[in-house]
């Protein structure tokens, strides 16, 4: 991207812009000023300053059948604080219920 794309975004639209970029989901991305010392979180505002930035992809977590059943249910009872959390270990969304749908199917 370029600086002018960063420019008054929040770390999560960068990592929403990146995603189209990079093919992997904001939950699975990580944004670190350059030198690593600091995590830009979702909710920071960026702007035009000449700031190197770290990405960094996660691997999804291993699969857990009590994550993996907390996500369901959290898609289930439309809990968007509580999926978003268990997205950002990061948990695959695509862990399947009892019926062979993937969570974010409810």
């Amino acid at each position: 991207l370029e600086p002018e794309d960063f420019d008054g975004k929040t770390g999560k639209e960068v990592k929403q812009a990146l995603a189209a970029e990079i093919g992997a989901t904001r939950f699975r991305q990580r944004l670190f000023l350059e030198d690593g010392a600091y995590e830009i979180p979702d909710d920071e505002i960026l702007g035009l300053a000449l700031v190197k930035v770290a990405l960094v992809l996660l691997d999804f977590c291993p699969p857990d059948l009590e994550d993996d059943e907390q996500i369901v249910l959290a898609a289930r009872h439309n809990d968007v604080l509580a999926l978003e959390a268990l997205l950002k270990q990061p948990r695959s969304p695509n862990v399947l219920d009892s019926c062979g749908e993937t969570a974010l199917r409810h």
